[in-house]
């Protein structure tokens, strides 16, 4: 690698990437736990994150990927939103580790690569304001498959960054067969403090299939629909 680091480190972190590979649950959380505290002290310097991020070894990768997630620096997130696209077409596990990764980065500008991985664009920098638009093309069987596999980690997703802008894109999903999708596209109103699915969300915490949606619908409700005015005024 590019990036020069002492023997002696270098020593430390072949040491904690062979844990990090073990079958044991114990020697891979204190590889991590360990990692995380040079990452945090600046010994591991981002320019080796996002080295390792391409690298041909799984674990290597997979570690740099999350480790550039709680980085949440702008490189660290331009280079999370490139794996993104160089991944679409690989591994789904991979991707969804990219995807948790910029949900822990927090960036509002990866929401517009999570939201085309469900095959929908937002139109505009003001996409609140803007007229809401899906993507037109007609996708085959296997986009349909890819875009179904990743509505759970996207929504997840945008729960987590709380982009307000993505509510009106994905309130489509309220009908979702999953329910941890519904749940997951409910925080999302609720974080966003969209009040346009009120009347949805009424009929979802009345006859939801799932009592667990039904009572974050209830919730939203409580956070969302107008309070009534001081009847002593």
């Amino acid at each position: 690698m590019a990036v020069k680091l002492p023997k002696a480190l270098l020593k430390q972190l072949d040491e904690l990437m062979r844990r990090l590979r073990s079958d044991s649950p114990e020697n891979r959380a204190m590889a991590t736990s360990r990692l995380i505290g040079y990452e945090q002290s600046g010994k591991i310097p981002l320019e080796l994150l996002l080295q390792m991020a391409g690298d041909s070894d799984v674990n290597y990768a997979m570690y740099a990927i999350t480790a550039l997630g709680r980085s949440g620096k702008p490189e660290a997130v331009d280079k999370l939103i490139e794996l993104v696209s160089s991944h679409r077409d690989g591994n789904p596990l991979f991707l969804e580790t990219v995807i948790e990764a910029l949900a822990e980065s927090g960036a509002k500008d990866a929401v517009p690569t999570l939201l085309q991985l469900i095959g929908i664009t937002a139109p505009g920098k003001n996409r609140f304001l803007s007229r809401i638009t899906r993507r037109k093309d007609v996708p085959d069987q296997a986009e349909e498959r890819f875009r179904d596999s990743m509505v759970l980690p996207v929504t997840r997703a945008l729960e987590k960054i709380g982009d307000a802008d993505s509510a009106p894109l994905i309130e489509g999903y309220l009908s979702h067969e999953d329910p941890l999708v519904r749940c997951h596209t409910i925080r999302v109103l609720i974080n966003a403090g969209f009040t346009d699915s009120i009347e949805r969300l009424k009929q979802i915490a009345q006859s939801d299939p799932d009592r667990l949606v039904q009572e974050l619908a209830a919730i939203a409700l409580d956070k969302l629909a107008p309070q009534p005015g001081n009847l002593n005024n």
